[in-house]
């Protein structure tokens, strides 16, 4: 389960989980699936319901609605065995993660083994550097000086600013259930997908969609034990917390 698949980074994980003839179903989240688009600015325009293929199932997802939520978790396929859940937001997130839990760990206890894998099971969480406090001066080396700049501006257009601290505080969330779930052998990790040509990161990023999103299924698909808990660039390198 990708959420968050209308646009951009989501949208694009989408594409890259389908290349993959291994996974059995992909569920696209979104709020309005007929307005689903790549970044119409940055990349080819795409719609999600014209993507041709059997194993993607388009659900309608309102993350701010509880009522939707379950009504996306009764879409879901419970007998399959993984879920992945890629995750923007955290001020929906625990809801979000409560409904679905059943579902993960109905995933995780299909193996009997030690195993720790997508294969089995894990929540998969889409951040940013700008959330490590550990990497403060690389975050001021790709946006400038931030505080600087937050002070020349009303505050309606500080919400780069709370977004960093709302992913700061994923990544706390992901950590804190990596450890309180390690007995189910669910992974939870957060990675950052990188500078992206998308409508937030702007013409100036670094890396296409598709360079992004390519990066991260490979990394996904590679994750074991020793990888919960923990936060990662699209590359697989470790970032501190």
């Amino acid at each position: 389960m990708v959420t968050g698949a209308n646009r951009g980074i989501g949208l694009g994980l989408v594409k890259q989980l389908l290349k993959n003839n291994d996974i059995q179903i992909v569920i696209a989240t979104a709020l309005d699936p007929n307005d689903a688009k790549m970044s119409g600015v940055f990349s080819p325009t795409l719609e999600l319901n014209e993507i041709k293929d059997g194993r993607l199932k388009v659900v309608k997802l309102d993350v701010t609605c509880d009522c939707s939520i379950k009504s996306a978790y009764s879409e879901g396929d419970a007998e399959r065995t993984e879920l992945f859940v890629t995750v923007s937001l955290l001020s929906v997130l625990s809801l979000l993660f409560q409904t679905l839990l059943p579902l993960i760990r109905k995933a995780a206890s299909q193996k009997k083994s030690d195993e720790y894998s997508v294969e089995r099971a894990a929540v998969l969480n889409i951040s940013s550097i700008a959330g490590s406090t550990g990497s403060i001066s690389m975050t001021t080396d790709r946006f400038g000086n931030l505080a600087y700049r937050m002070s020349k501006v009303p505050s309606p257009l500080c919400s780069i600013q709370d977004n960093f601290l709302l992913q700061a505080a994923m990544n706390s969330f992901t950590k804190t259930m990596a450890v309180d779930l390690e007995p189910e052998h669910i992974i939870f990790t957060c990675f950052d997908p990188g500078w992206v040509k998308t409508d937030m990161g702007g013409s100036d990023a670094m890396l296409t969609i598709e360079q992004s999103t390519s990066d991260l299924v490979s990394s996904f698909l590679k994750l074991n034990k020793q990888h919960n808990g923990g936060y990662f660039t699209r590359n697989l390198d470790p970032i501190p917390y």
